[in-house]
């Protein structure tokens, strides 16, 4: 991957100033979205018929749509046949382009977690939050830790233990929401990276390193773990980073690695759309059969044993589509086993759970406006949420095809 690398250096360095003016605050008056089926993804259910209505970017009234009508003269929005569900989550990103931030949008994503931090990141961060321009709510890690250079921009390289202390306290204190560590960390220097995070009250996030167990990260409290990074290895008895790994999946130590993780509470991004692209550009087309249906068969196996799945896609590396490449996530989870329910609770109300942000990933009154309408059912079929009618971000429409009216009595 050293020429994507390359590419993304590239591309951070050239970062564009991007505008203030993209977008609009929440809308100050009501927004009335009426006879729409809700998914509230808070259990699989669908509440037909029902009249939401937004106002300051908040859903302040969920009822029956023959409970009551609006005044005269107040526009709702016809929403006849369609589907809400929250705004989806796409749990692993690497922002390069400003421009990626409508493409999520497009596609029902209204919140990201960026996996690398960067300087120009913070100030695109607010102008999002603040309204000034359009794109889904960003949290990111820090830049990733790493004890030799890995080719991604502006890592932070620490060789030395004694030296992390400090550092971790700088990244806490530039606002970053997690610790990233990464694919060439020394042991001692992961161990003292786990230890500084826990005295400074920040989670660690990231690749299970070259020289680091899987087990010994599992025990050790790293909250997730990127692309099954440490499972491949574990998993084939290799000591590879190559795609491929699971192509030699032991099945005996599933249960072992499964077992692990769930005691631990550690969640997984298992980032499958873009191991899907990796398989079919490095592997056989018979040994990236294998490797899919492997790495499948392990997502359904830790998701039924209870473990926590988190749906990311790693776009912003030129490999999956910014906010497209969701859906082929939840395709993924779907092909492992998952319900359809089961597989958009990984990019909506669980990775809320991740985030430690209560007011999104459900629809409920008190809940901010991040919502999503779907021309079909996604409980019936993963494939709805391509059926895009209408985004909601914080408040406004970003984008829709329904139809608005004036009541009138």
């Amino acid at each position: 991957m050293t020429a994507l690398r390359v590419l993304f250096v590239a591309t951070i360095v050239a970062l564009a100033p991007f505008s203030v003016a993209e977008s609009a605050p929440p809308d100050s008056g009501e927004i009335i979205i009426a006879h729409v089926n809700v998914v509230p993804m808070d259990s699989e259910r669908v509440m037909a018929d029902q009249m939401v209505t937004v106002r300051d970017g908040v859903i302040t009234r969920i009822v029956p749509s023959t409970a009551g009508f609006p005044p005269d003269g107040r526009s709702v929005i016809e929403a006849h046949g369609l589907y809400m569900i929250p705004g989806l989550m796409d749990m692993h990103i690497h922002l390069a382009r400003t421009s990626e931030l409508r493409l999520y949008l497009d596609h029902g994503v209204t919140t990201v977690r960026n996996m690398w931090g960067y300087s120009g990141l913070p100030a695109i961060m607010s102008a999002v939050e603040r309204g000034e321009i359009a794109g889904p709510r960003i949290y990111s890690a820090s830049p990733g830790f790493d004890s030799k250079d890995p080719g991604w921009p502006g890592p932070i390289i620490v060789t030395d233990p004694n030296a992390v202390a400090q550092l971790v306290a700088a990244q806490v204190a530039a606002g970053w929401s997690w610790i990233k560590v990464y694919q060439n960390l020394r042991l001692d220097v992961y161990d003292a990276i786990l230890k500084a995070a826990r005295e400074k009250g920040i989670r660690v996030v990231g690749h299970v390193s070259t020289n680091v167990d899987v087990r010994h990260a599992l025990a050790s409290g790293q909250i997730s773990i990127e692309h099954f990074s440490g499972y491949d290895r574990f998993l084939s008895h290799s000591t590879s980073t190559a795609v491929g790994n699971f192509v030699k999946m032991d099945v005996g130590r599933i249960n072992e690695a499964v077992n692990d993780t769930v005691t631990a509470g550690t969640w997984n991004c298992p980032t499958m759309s873009v191991l899907q692209v990796l398989a079919d550009r490095n592997l056989s087309e018979t040994l990236a059969r294998v490797e899919m249906e492997n790495r499948r068969q392990f997502v359904g196996a830790l998701y039924r044993a209870g473990g926590h799945i988190l749906a990311g896609t790693d776009s912003g590396i030129q490999l999956t589509v910014p906010g497209a490449s969701i859906a082929d996530e939840l395709d993924q989870f779907v092909g492992a086993g998952l319900t359809p329910f089961e597989a958009l609770t990984t990019a909506t109300r669980d990775a809320a759970v991740f985030l430690q942000d209560s007011s999104i990933g459900t629809i409920a009154e008190g809940k901010r406006a991040d919502l999503v309408l779907l021309t079909k059912n996604p409980l019936a079929d993963i494939s709805a949420v391509r059926s895009i009618s209408g985004v909601m971000a914080n408040g406004v429409w970003q984008v829709s095809s329904v139809r608005r009216r004036a009541v009138r009595r």
